[in-house]
């Protein structure tokens, strides 16, 4: 294919859709080339606004900000604004918490959905948080379950059978960046009938999740990734519409009741994704969450997952032009089962991160030898891919024969 070209990466950039989106992103420090999305996003310029207007709302009104500047519904709103994003159906989506405590209530409410089935099938490789969490859902069941940990990712769906209750699925794989097919799992569980909770973390704003045509029951991801909702930003929670009244809520606070002004002592669910609340939601995290949701107002998803796809095989691409001894794809060459960053291995991987940075280079490190890049089809434009090749290159001289 040959060495890629600043023209050839200009030229792309000029017939870029979602070019203008870029332009909503300041840079970050002078000279530095960040290709850390699966870490965490960039800043949009909205996010300062937003900041400005929470602290200048809360100054004014106090506690009238809670009814004046609709900061309680932040959740469902914000929830309606990323389903498109993760093609979830419209009140299918409520935006709280962290991951991690979504993934507890979305494990727990599928458990209680099949309270004669004891077990949790997951991959052995999963998160390791999402283990920590799967295990304890499953001991809090009733019937006393278990997690049952699957070593090899492709054996998931042999793996669930009639004792499976739910089958958790990393969607993608947070060192190779596999990507699951989901629409194949959940066909496979739902032939057990088993749900399926799915934690789409390293997916959500950069390639296609499609929760709906596929049939996900639950699903959990981050928001401070490639949907750039800054550091600690709330997460999300799915829960499929045929599953919103029967799932009860395992923290049912104050945030899920029909009424939550009226102090009710006795708790009656919200209708809707507004049930699965528990408290009182984190309005300066909403504010940058939304500024960065709105970016996605003119952006078609398909166009922003096609650009992921033609980014990523861009940094394929250069990095298997370099000389050896070079970094080996770990990551799926075919885009379909590729998450939302491309992995390599190198012997030396963290060392190797490391000397990134001398190059102004931020990539990420996984132990043991996995080096990540990480692409936004929103900030990043063709030409930081071309800048990467040569910075790569000036790492890798040329050995003389």
């Amino acid at each position: 294919m040959g060495s890629l070209s600043r023209a050839e990466c200009e030229g792309l950039d000029a017939r870029d859709p979602l070019a203008a989106v870029a332009d909503e992103f300041p840079p970050g420090d002078p000279g530095w080339l960040y290709f850390d999305a699966n870490s965490i996003g960039a800043m949009p310029i909205a996010a300062h606004r937003a900041l400005g207007r929470v602290a200048d709302e809360w100054r004014r009104l106090r506690r009238r900000g809670w009814s004046d500047a609709d900061w309680l519904d932040g959740p469902v709103r914000l929830g309606n604004k990323l389903a498109p994003i993760l093609g979830a159906e419209p009140g299918s989506v409520v935006v709280c918490d962290s991951t991690s405590v979504n993934l507890y209530k979305a494990l727990r409410m599928a458990m209680t959905l099949r309270p004669e089935r004891e077990n949790i099938v997951a991959e052995a490789g999963a998160f390791p948080t999402d283990l920590y969490v799967a295990e304890a859902a499953a001991r809090d069941q009733l019937a006393g379950g278990s997690l049952m940990r699957v070593e090899d990712a492709n054996a998931l769906a042999e793996r669930i059978d009639r004792d499976t209750a739910v089958a958790l699925v990393t969607h993608t794989d947070y060192r190779t960046s596999y990507r699951h097919d989901l629409a194949s799992l959940v066909r496979r569980a739902h032939t057990h009938d088993a749900l399926v909770v799915c934690d789409a973390s390293h997916s959500a704003g950069a390639v296609e999740v499609g929760l709906a045509a596929a049939g996900v029951d639950f699903a959990v991801g981050c928001g401070y990734k490639y949907l750039c909702g800054g550091p600690g930003a709330p997460a999300w929670l799915y829960v499929a519409p045929r599953h919103q009244a029967q799932a009860e809520s395992v923290i049912p606070g104050w945030m899920g009741h029909a009424e939550p002004m009226a102090m009710d002592p006795h708790y009656t669910p919200a209708e809707g994704a507004r049930r699965h609340l528990a408290g009182t939601p984190s309005v300066a995290g909403n504010a940058l969450m939304e500024s960065a949701l709105d970016l996605w107002r003119d952006v078609e998803p398909q166009a922003a997952f096609a650009k992921h796809k033609a980014l990523s095989d861009l940094v394929i691409r250069v990095v298997e032009d370099l000389p050896s001894p070079r970094p080996m794809l770990a990551a799926p060459r075919d885009p379909a089962r590729r998450g939302g960053f491309v992995s390599f291995r190198h012997r030396e991987a963290e060392i190797y991160v490391r000397a990134l940075e001398t190059a102004k280079i931020v990539a990420s490190y996984r132990a043991p030898d996995i080096v990540r890049f990480g692409v936004s089809p929103l900030y990043h434009r063709y030409v930081d891919v071309w800048t990467l090749g040569e910075r790569l290159r000036s790492l890798h001289p040329e050995r003389s024969q």
